[in-house]
């Protein structure tokens, strides 16, 4: 490994010179103090722990470039546009640029004029990549979003499987890999794909002790959003499942006489820079968005984060509810959850995952749109209007979406979407027209197995009848006390049942279930609610419990077995 040459007080004053701060937080300055050292680190921190940063300070300290592999185009514009704002020499590439634009990044990069350049993981395969990357003095291999390695992670792309090779070309340069969840599967398995040489793994501890973990069943969300803006003052996010729905509870919270904005990314890239801006500065209270919204976004006031629809998986749960209470003050991570509220998520996932006749129809469908013949190697971005061949092909036009998304997790093809018209891609081939192409589907089968694991956990979230605080911190892999006293369970918010004579029916038959099958099934002589005090009750009095929590699988007590003699 290089020797660095730079020290953690240089890092302090690099710090304090460029962005303000006195110094590096507590779970910053280790890591810090391991990169100084140049060896190869992963460190996994929480959502607003300042991960950026610890790529960012020892890229100024160090002579050449920081090369940093992102998965998002927003993310990567958004960093890059910080650091020019401080004056820092940074660059991007993205699909939406044309050759000649990229030849002279790479140029330029050659030349000393950059300290960061951001590029996609799809980006290290190409020829180009291949041909100007050796000129280029790298000093360090910067991993942002790193689960995305891992086939076990919330947001697996193919394309950083294959950052080793590109490792190899950099003359094994030292890696940072950052992300801010990864649960220990995840994480050994970026050390195995990364090939990290002896590395330093720090993980900060998934807690907030700020945040208040709630879950509320109710089949009345608009009154229940309503009783908890008027309980927690000050700004809040509220997290829906569409488009659609976003636009609908920002224009039902303003009827209720409540300052809101939407976001999605059905707006205009101005549409949604104004609205977070009106956020941001105050001007309105809260902000309704989809799962697009928040990734670079510090707002450290924020008292509330309210999920009214189910995300698809407890990664995504905790990053979002985590832009809660930043400034280290009390906020609140609230999920309204029916049963059935699994259905939108899990119906998503199957449509991601298509079979592979749908991905060779797409991929045949569209390189003949786009005029591209075998063998052809476009170098220009090319522009698809999904509309038109939708009517063409008669698929429709989410088919053709995700066919291109998944094609892209293949690396057949960069693609971006117009912010200004939606029904546009930009698509720029990564690899010449195949005649016969060689779609793996092993990934897309996997990943899909591993995204309804995901969503399982998510609802197991949902239902479980123990510390909120708990179940987190044991899902990644932290020990944590049975109950912290603060969540909702903790709290017996919930209001409990006591079993009637007209109950024992349904209790035999929740038992049956859990013996036979290790989870109660749906019962249609009762509410959904009914049901679900009856088996806290059951839980609460020892009489079922819980092997695997992150599942929902049940099995019954021996107190069960020998008094009932099941």
């Amino acid at each position: 490994m290089p020797d660095s040459r730079w020290t953690y007080t240089d890092a302090q004053e690099m710090l304090q010179r460029t962005w303000g701060y006195p110094d590096f937080r507590p779970a910053q300055q280790e890591v810090i103090r391991a990169i100084s050292e140049g060896t190869d680190v992963l460190a996994v921190l929480p959502t607003g722990g300042g991960k950026s940063l610890l790529y960012q300070v020892p890229g100024l300290l160090e002579p050449g470039l920081t090369l940093v592999i992102s998965p998002l185009i927003a993310l990567m514009s958004d960093q890059v546009a910080a650091l020019q704002r401080r004056n820092i020499r940074a660059a991007f590439i993205s699909s939406a640029l044309g050759a000649r634009a990229v030849e002279q990044i790479f140029t330029n990069a050659e030349h000393g004029l950059y300290k960061f350049l951001y590029l996609a993981p799809e980006r290290l395969q190409s020829e180009l990549f291949q041909a100007r990357i050796g000129h280029i003095a790298v000093s360090r291999l910067a991993i942002d979003e790193a689960h995305c390695i891992s086939e076990w992670g919330p947001n697996f792309r193919p394309a950083y499987r294959r950052i080793m090779e590109a490792r190899e070309v950099l003359r094994d340069v030292p890696v940072l890999a950052v992300t801010a969840t990864a649960t220990p599967r995840v994480r050994q398995d970026m050390l195995d794909q990364l090939g990290m040489t002896s590395p330093r793994v720090f993980v900060q501890g998934f807690d907030r002790p700020n945040l208040i973990w709630s879950r509320f069943h109710t089949f009345d969300k608009r009154g229940k959003v309503r009783e908890i803006l008027e309980a927690v003052p000050g700004p809040a996010i509220i997290y829906a499942g569409s488009r659609k729905s976003v636009t609908q509870w920002a224009a039902d919270l303003r009827q209720d006489g409540i300052t809101a904005e939407a976001y999605h990314a059905g707006l205009s890239t101005q549409e949604r820079h104004e609205a977070q801006q009106r956020w941001m500065d105050n001007r309105c209270r809260v902000i309704t968005a989809t799962n697009a919204f928040g990734m670079g976004i510090d707002k450290p006031d924020v008292r509330v984060v309210i999920h009214v629809a189910l995300p698809s998986t407890l990664e995504s749960y905790y990053q979002e509810a985590g832009r809660g209470g930043r400034d280290g003050r009390t906020s609140h991570a609230v999920l309204l959850y029916q049963p059935g509220d699994e259905q939108l998520p899990t119906a998503l996932i199957e449509r991601s995952h298509p079979s592979k006749s749908d991905v060779q129809a797409v991929y045949q469908a569209t390189c003949s749109f786009l005029r591209v013949a075998y063998g052809d190697h476009p170098e220009e971005p090319l522009i698809i209007d999904l509309e038109r061949l939708s009517a063409l092909t008669r698929m429709p036009m989410g088919s053709l979406a995700t066919g291109l998304e998944v094609l892209e997790r293949l690396s057949f093809w960069e693609i971006v979407a117009d912010p200004v018209r939606p029904e546009r891609r930009f698509v720029r081939f990564l690899r010449a027209r195949e005649q016969k192409p060689r779609i793996d589907m092993h990934h897309v089968d996997r990943s899909r197995t591993t995204a309804l694991s995901r969503m399982d956990s998510m609802v197991a979230y949902a239902q479980t009848f123990q510390c909120r605080r708990y179940f987190l911190r044991t899902y990644y892999g932290e020990s944590a006390p049975a109950q912290c006293g603060k969540c909702d369970v903790c709290l017996e918010r919930h209001v409990p049942i006591h079993p009637t004579p007209k109950d024992e029916h349904v209790i035999k038959q929740l038992l049956m279930q859990i013996k036979q099958d290790g989870q109660p099934g749906t019962l249609p002589q009762t509410t959904a609610a009914r049901r679900e005090g009856l088996l806290r009750w059951l839980y609460q009095e020892g009489w079922i419990e819980q092997t695997d929590s992150f599942r929902s699988e049940w099995q019954l007590t021996e107190k069960t077995r020998n008094t009932l003699k099941m």
